[in-house]
């Protein structure tokens, strides 16, 4: 599975650069990542992750963080540890290089396996990364497990028209 998902992550710069210019407005995209956000879902994401995450010292979980743009930027603005989990260790190798004000860790697993302690996830965001889960119900009582009570869940999926 990884080496299927790290071919996202070697593609040429034109590539990525015709992405941006195919999303201008994609925010995801000005943080660096290689995803998209409409206009206004950044700060709703903070927003909403701010007024629900219990409080106490858990991480915020990225799954299929890619190169980790959303999860650092959004832990950054909170102040809380990062774990980002991905199936594409060269998109771990990646976010491991960029610079941060944050504690963070990057986990190469399964979405249906975290390699994560029971209840002790502040929050979880995911960028249409339950397309990636090889069993996304599975995914998603994984990440129940992970999650502190009452912890949100934010996550995008593409909805094909």
């Amino acid at each position: 599975m990884s080496r299927l998902n790290d071919r996202l992550y070697t593609a040429p710069a034109a590539l990525e650069a015709f992405d941006l210019a195919t999303f201008p407005d994609s925010e995801e995209g000005r943080l660096g990542g290689n995803a998209f956000l409409a206009p206004g879902d950044l700060a709703y994401f903070e927003e909403t992750l701010r007024r629900l995450r219990p409080e106490g010292s858990g991480p915020l979980v990225d799954l299929g963080c890619g190169r980790g743009a959303l999860g650092r930027h959004l832990a950054e603005r909170l102040g809380i540890p990062l774990v980002g989990v991905d199936t594409s260790a060269l998109a771990l190798e990646q976010a491991s290089l960029a610079s941060t004000t944050v504690r963070a860790r990057w986990v190469n697993c399964d979405f249906a396996a975290l390699e994560l302690e029971t209840g002790g996830a502040a929050a979880a965001i995911s960028l249409d990364g339950i397309h990636l889960a090889v069993d996304p119900r599975a995914m998603l009582r994984e990440v129940a497990r992970v999650l502190m009570p009452g912890a949100p869940l934010l996550f995008t999926v593409s909805v094909p028209r």
